[in-house]
């Protein structure tokens, strides 16, 4: 079976209900996160260490990179400071009180994060892909940043599966998984928002589960 977790945003509490829930053999199935651990929740390095060991335990557990660890890297590397203004002030401050050698382990596993993943037909990434380009031709900006044009105009047969954008950007109040008819799976189900939820899609049998937290969080 192949899984997909969607945006968690440092909701540690909640992608520990949902793993709790989940019924993944870690030995055969693929999980794959689709980026954003970090930022607007509590709790985002937690996140990361958790995510970060289960990729380090098995070799079918991948991990994307979001535009928010993206930023997060920029801005320690002094390229931009967009980060600055998206959320960055509680995941900094638990980033500042790590020992040093743990802060760097944990920086470089992020900017080495992959951008894309393909098994099959399936296409995992964060936010989508330029439609009038082929997979070899992407850049980076598109494939953590990209929104209308992906969702207006993707047209392909390859089936892409997303975070990034919430479901609730389309169906407000809607905190459920959306398949639309141009091949394109959303998984962010706004795990921060008010009543939004994490969530594990299955991707053979669309079947979903998603965190058992009932507390409240908006922007």
């Amino acid at each position: 079976m192949i899984y997909a977790i969607g945006d968690i945003h440092g909701m540690y509490d909640k992608l520990m209900s949902l793993m709790g829930k989940v019924k993944i053999d870690f030995e055969k199935d693929y999980l794959i996160f689709l980026g954003d651990y970090i930022d607007r929740g509590e709790k985002s390095i937690e996140c990361l260490k958790y995510v970060k060991e289960l990729t380090e335990k098995y070799s079918n557990v991948i991990a994307l990179m979001g535009n928010h660890e993206d930023m997060m890297i920029n801005f320690y590397k002094g390229l931009d400071n967009t980060w600055t203004y998206n959320g960055f002030d509680t995941t900094k401050k638990q980033l500042d009180k790590l020992p040093r050698g743990e802060f760097d382990e944990l920086i470089e596993w992020v900017e080495n994060l992959p951008l894309w993943y393909r098994i099959g037909k399936y296409i995992f990434v964060h936010a989508g892909i330029n439609p009038f380009y082929g997979l070899d031709k992407q850049i980076k900006e598109d494939l953590l940043w990209i929104r209308e044009s992906f969702f207006a105009n993707y047209e392909g047969e390859d089936i892409i599966v997303v975070g990034h954008t919430s479901t609730q950007c389309l169906e407000e109040d809607y905190n459920k998984p959306l398949i639309l008819k141009n091949n394109i799976y959303m998984l962010d189900t706004g795990s921060y928002r008010y009543k939004g939820k994490i969530t594990c899609f299955n991707i053979e049998t669309k079947k979903y589960i998603q965190d058992d937290i009932e507390e409240d969080y908006d922007e």
